[in-house]
C-alpha cells in the first residue's frame, strides 16, 4: 500500500480508490492511507506502537514494603496498607497477586471436643436419611451445633 501511494504521486485518494478496486469488500479511505504514510515514515512499520506493559508501581522498593508488611501482619486490610505505604489500593492488589500474598482475618470458632467425631457422624446419617426421603431437602439450609 505504502509503496502504491508513491507510485500515485503521493496522493491517498487514488491509492485508496485503487486499494478498494482489488478488495471489494474491505473499505479503506484516504485519510487513512495517509495516516499509514506517516506512521511509516516516522516508525518504519504500520503497526500500532506497542503498549508499555510493565506498571511503574512495581518497584522493588514497593514490592519489599508491601511484602513485609503483609508479613508482619496478615489481618491489615488493603485500605490500611495504602494509607500506611502511601501506593494505590488497585496497585496494592495487583501486587499482592503478583507475589501470591493475601490478607487472612484468623477467627477461632470453637474447640473440637472428643465426642465431636460422633456428633458429626449422627448429623451426617440423618441428613443422609432426609435427603432419600425428600429430594428437595438439600436446597433446605441446615444447622448443626
Amino acid at each position: 500500500m505504502i509503496e502504491h501511494y508513491f507510485k500515485n504521486d503521493e496522493c491517498g485518494n487514488r491509492t485508496s480508490d485503487l486499494f478498494n478496486q482489488w478488495y471489494a469488500d474491505r473499505h479503506v479511505s484516504g485519510k487513512i492511507i495517509r495516516e499509514l504514510v506517516v506512521k511509516f515514515g516516522e516508525t518504519g512499520f504500520v503497526e500500532n506502537k506497542k503498549r508499555r506493559t510493565e506498571n511503574p508501581v512495581f518497584n522493588a522498593p514497593v514490592k519489599i514494603t508491601v511484602s513485609l508488611k503483609v508479613a508482619m501482619d496478615t489481618t491489615v486490610s488493603i485500605r490500611q496498607l495504602a494509607v500506611t505505604t502511601g501506593v494505590n489500593s488497585t496497585n496494592l492488589q495487583r501486587v499482592l497477586k503478583k507475589h501470591k500474598s493475601y490478607m487472612y482475618k484468623i477467627q477461632l470458632l470453637q474447640e473440637l471436643n472428643k465426642d465431636d467425631i460422633a456428633r458429626r457422624l449422627q448429623f451426617y446419617k440423618i441428613i443422609i436419611e432426609r435427603t432419600i426421603n425428600n429430594a428437595k431437602f438439600s436446597f433446605n439450609v441446615c444447622f448443626s451445633d
